[in-house]
């Protein structure tokens, strides 16, 4: 569920048509960084799944999607201190990416 405080404060401060727009190019590029996050945890490269871990985790905070959020920190928190690649696996599998394309499509119905 997206947080309705930090969307109204998003939409002051650069306007609904804009936040939109965010809303838009977060959803075109969603299943991109799941495959770029895919292929990283597959190639077992820390430094690929914290960077790509982190775009999302942002993409998250701004639209107020905070338990995706914390999800993406901690993948990037254990990605950083290169814990075991299944610690990561494990909290990739719990991202549902549909729930997060339904759940901003909402806020553009």
């Amino acid at each position: 569920m997206m947080q309705n405080d930090r969307i109204k404060l998003l939409e002051e401060g650069i306007g609904k048509d804009n936040v939109k727009i965010i809303v838009e190019m977060t959803i075109n590029s969603l299943y991109e960084l799941q495959s770029n996050l895919q292929i990283a945890l597959d190639s077992k490269i820390h430094e690929d799944i914290r960077r790509t871990a982190h775009k999302f985790k942002g993409s998250m905070q701004i639209l107020g999607l905070d338990s995706y959020a914390d999800l993406f920190f901690e993948i990037e928190t254990h990605a950083k201190n290169g814990h075991d690649i299944s610690i990561l696996i494990n909290l990739f599998e719990k991202i549902n990416i549909d729930q997060i394309k339904q759940t901003l499509q909402t806020y553009l119905n």
